[in-house]
């Protein structure tokens, strides 16, 4: 029921969209023959939805640092694409699309992975269209040893997407910050 302080004919009434979140959905209306813009595909991400999808992001390096890269499928979209960017002119960007050739390539740099621990930090997460979440973050990797090594720094995009109330990357881009010069 929608109460005005005036009488207002049900037709001058204009739906200008719907904000939801996890456990409600707001409308927004105006009788203005005009009404302002509204996006209407916002989805509001509540602290909740915010917390697991950082626990995804956390839980992902886990998996890597453990060596178990074949769990890593569930972390997916059925048409998740992975853009590797390792910032080095002899290493070209590379796509990875679909969840079996994420988990294939992930698979073949097993080994390189061994050891070594993958930390995604200063996350932040905004909504980014319906259901849908934008990250980004830094990304340091180091050898696993007393002092840690760093071999490699960067950042990640994602784009996650609410799957039947799960969390899962539709798109991950890893850029990696180009090689220091060397000092002679």
């Amino acid at each position: 029921m929608i109460y005005a302080s005036r009488s207002v004919a049900p037709s001058a009434i204009r739906v200008l969209g719907v904000v939801s979140s996890r456990r409600d959905a707001v409308c927004r209306y105006s009788t203005s023959p005009n009404p302002p813009h509204f996006n209407h595909t916002s989805y509001e991400l509540s602290t909740e939805d915010k917390f697991e999808i950082m626990e995804v992001c956390h839980r992902f390096d886990q998996v890597l640092n453990l060596g178990q890269q074949e769990r890593l499928g569930s972390f997916f979209s059925s048409d998740a694409v992975v853009n590797i960017d390792m910032s080095n002119p002899k290493v070209p960007l590379r796509a990875v699309k679909g969840v079996q050739p994420i988990l294939e390539y992930f698979q073949s740099v097993k080994q390189m992975a061994a050891g070594n621990r993958h930390l995604t930090c200063n996350i932040v997460v905004e909504p980014d269209g319906l259901r849908a979440a934008k990250v980004t973050a830094y990304r340091l990797l180091h050898k696993a040893q007393n002092p840690p090594v760093l071999l490699a720094a960067g950042m990640i995009e994602d784009k996650l997407v609410n799957e039947n109330g799960e969390w899962k990357f539709a798109v991950r881009n890893f850029i990696m910050d180009p090689p220091a010069p060397t000092m002679i």
